[in-house]
């Protein structure tokens, strides 16, 4: 049997649960639905354009990438404290790295 979704992860069409779309400037965790990133949980962090900024390493020290805001999804409430937790180490391990090198 496959992963039960809640209601407040998505929207419900007819008879199946689809992950619910984010809107522009929702920023936060969110789960990309298309293109080469798909099922990717990354940080969603700023706007260019109709384009999304996302971080999926270290927010703000790693670079970016940009994907169109309709492919965003909410991410699934199941898989939130996992991906913090993945964000919050790659953040904590690339600033211990710029302080070894004395860039911080």
């Amino acid at each position: 049997m496959g992963p039960v979704r809640r209601r407040s992860d998505c929207a419900i069409k007819g008879a199946a649960l689809k992950p619910r779309r984010i809107t522009r400037g929702a920023y936060g965790l969110v789960l990309v639905t298309a293109g080469p990133h798909k099922g990717k949980i990354g940080l969603y962090d700023d706007d260019e354009g109709r384009q999304a900024i996302v971080y999926f390493e270290a927010p703000w020290l790693d670079p970016y990438v940009l994907i169109p805001v309709r492919s965003l999804a909410v991410c699934p409430e199941k898989r939130r404290p996992l991906a913090q937790a993945r964000v919050w180490r790659a953040y904590t391990a690339a600033a211990r790295r710029l302080r070894q090198s004395g860039r911080a």
